[in-house]
């Protein structure tokens, strides 16, 4: 499983840096700034900081739900049935979703958990495989 914390910083960050770089105006390339500090100045970083801390609100509130959604996801997924196969069909053992097994020849998949339904009767069972002819000459 991928971090999403990890993802989720490198995408922060990100924005961080468009978010400053579309308030800068190209005042990081000049040498010479003054260090009066402006009460325009003020004004424009308390307006970059507001934005900048309802972009990140926005986005942290956006990835906690979809991070919540593809958990959800990834645990339904976990739970779905497992293929697996199961021999020759014993009318005593306990077949679950998911399970193969062979009968007369043919493999079937079972769709709900059973126990002594033959594949072919009822709707515990669906035919895979059907059973062919022997593959012999008949020389």
């Amino acid at each position: 499983m991928y971090d999403l914390d990890v993802q989720f910083r490198r995408a922060a960050i990100g924005h961080i840096d468009s978010v400053m770089r579309e308030f800068s105006d190209g005042l990081a390339e000049t040498t010479d700034i003054p260090l009066a500090y402006t009460f325009g100045q003020h004004l424009r970083s308390m307006g970059m900081f507001a934005a900048l801390w309802t972009e990140m609100r926005t986005a942290i509130a956006f990835n906690r739900e979809e991070r919540i959604k593809l958990e959800k996801r990834i645990a339904e997924l976990e739970q779905a049935p497992q293929i697996s196969y199961n021999g020759i069909f014993a009318a005593d053992k306990q077949y679950k979703p998911g399970d193969l097994t062979t009968f007369r020849g043919s493999l079937w998949h079972c769709n709900v958990a059973t126990i002594g339904v033959t594949p072919g009767d009822g709707c515990c069972w669906t035919l895979v495989v059907k059973r062919g002819r022997n593959a012999r000459n008949s020389t």
